[in-house]
């Protein structure tokens, strides 16, 4: 079903972007220009420009006369993405305790609130969403833009892994370690939090089942404001 008024390219790529990092939208999906031009009500030239972005962002794959599909990570590429994050996200957080202010620990703990609040009304994809946004606002603080772009890339990287081989049901990124981060972080204890930062990135990747065969989510019920869902926590 198409969206009530024609969107443009800008927002549906955002739209898009946010599906995958709420894990609707999962790897392996095809996205047909016909069908994103039927659910957004857009031409084919805006939604070709908008999987170009995507492409970019290594989130789409495009591919010569198949079209385009959510990317889907290797096994290889999932355990670098981790490492990667470990590396960059220690970083970040080192400088993130050097320059944090009473405002950005505010901003924190109002996320940590609308993180609690999702998982209380069993809306876990937006749960997923904000759990992925708390990295980035904590990387904001570092005042550090090319790393905190780089690790954007990395967490959409990480939506898709977990989309892909994360255990159904199950709950991949503690509130609780989110909790303890800006205890930390508001210590100013290094220590502490890149060993909280650690145990939070082990915890996501135990969830992981890289034996795990995922069937390709419906491109209309991903994406279609009136097919949106919530998955809840059996």
């Amino acid at each position: 079903m198409a969206m009530k008024d024609a969107q443009n390219g800008e927002s549906i790529y955002r739209h898009i972007r946010e599906t995958v990092l709420e894990q609707r939208l999962l790897p392996g999906t095809k996205l047909t220009e016909e069908a994103l031009c039927s659910i957004y009500g857009a031409g084919r030239a805006t939604i070709r420009k908008v999987l170009i972005l995507l492409a970019e962002d290594h989130i789409v794959t495009l591919v010569r006369n198949k079209g385009a599909v959510v990317s889907s990570p290797s096994v290889d590429e999932a355990r670098q993405v981790f490492e990667a994050r470990f590396a960059l996200e220690t970083s970040l957080l080192d400088w993130a305790m050097d320059r944090v202010t009473k405002a950005d620990l505010k901003i924190l703990y109002d996320h940590i609130a609308r993180e609690k609040q999702a998982l209380s009304l069993g809306d876990i994809a937006m749960w997923i969403r904000l759990s992925g946004e708390f990295h980035m606002l904590l990387a904001a603080i570092a005042r550090n833009e090319p790393f905190s772009v780089f690790l954007e890339k990395l967490i959409f990287r990480s939506s898709l892994i977990i989309g892909l081989y994360g255990r159904t049901g199950s709950v991949n990124c503690c509130v609780d370690d989110h909790t303890a981060l800006i205890e930390a972080l508001a210590a100013k204890d290094k220590e502490k939090g890149r060993k909280v930062l650690s145990q939070h990135l082990d915890h996501i990747r135990a969830r992981l089942v890289f034996t795990a065969a995922r069937e390709n989510e419906d491109v209309y019920r991903a994406l279609s404001p009136d097919m949106a869902f919530k998955r809840r926590v059996n």
